[in-house]
């Protein structure tokens, strides 16, 4: 009986982990589509578009992330909050990215990790967004 509820909880606790590296890999997807959706509107609207991580100090984390304009003040994409599970930092200390048509500035990285897994996406100048596996 001790067993089976101890081979039970082992297996509850690696599907926790499973799953919280899935919910990570998912967000790291969804910020790279969204920086082409800014960088197609930055294009499109002709207007400077800005996409936002809000970072929490207390919690050393970020909390949510948006995308709006910078002249219009319209929402292109409602706040999104990250899981409580999922830690989001950027190591380079940037949380504000400009889209401007077609460009991008500055250069930084979004760092999303779990207990043991992190996924990070970089922002690049020339638009270009990518994964970085940490």
């Amino acid at each position: 009986m001790l067993i089976s509820v101890l081979l039970f909880s082992l297996s509850m606790l690696f599907h926790i982990f499973y799953w919280l590296r899935v919910n990570t890999f998912i967000l790291s997807h969804e910020v790279i589509i969204n920086s082409k959706y800014a960088l197609e509107l930055s294009i499109t609207k002709g207007e400077r578009i800005i996409y936002s991580f809000e970072y929490s100090p207390k919690l050393n984390t970020i909390l949510f992330y948006w995308i709006y304009g910078e002249k219009s003040k319209k929402v292109y994409l409602q706040p999104q909050l990250l899981p409580s599970e999922i830690k989001g930092i950027s190591p380079t200390n940037t949380y504000t990215f400009y889209f401007d048509n077609g460009n991008l500035y500055p250069e930084g990285e979004i760092l999303f990790s779990t207990y043991f897994y992190k996924k990070g996406v970089k922002f690049y100048k020339n638009g270009r967004v990518v994964f970085v596996d940490k």
